[in-house]
């Protein structure tokens, strides 16, 4: 999915060098602006992408921007699963354990 969303930046701000790179397992981007209001152009074309990729399903995303590396900036951007719940809280949820049908 990260692939797919790199693809749909790059197109929409074609002037953004982005770069993926895995450590540890975290998925890291790195983008190369060639201007301030480009890093802003980036974040929200990258939020609005990434909400149209996960309407519809359970999933969600992450963004938080980490540091600056030389002339580029490093985010941490993954996708994710919904964690389940797996004991009874007593507030009666949605998605209680407690009603969740067996096997």
């Amino acid at each position: 999915m990260l692939s797919s969303l790199i693809k749909r930046v790059q197109r929409l701000c074609p002037d953004l060098s982005i770069e993926h790179r895995r450590y540890v397992g975290i998925d890291f981007l790195y983008v190369r602006p060639p201007t301030t209001a480009a890093k802003a152009s980036f974040e929200s074309t990258a939020r609005k992408q990434a909400d149209k990729m996960v309407l519809g399903t359970p999933l969600f995303y992450e963004c938080h921007f980490v540091r600056t590396a030389t002339d580029r900036l490093v985010y941490r951007f993954r996708f994710r699963v919904p964690d389940r719940k797996s004991f009874c809280c007593g507030n009666q949820c949605s998605d209680c354990v407690l009603l969740r049908p067996k096997g």
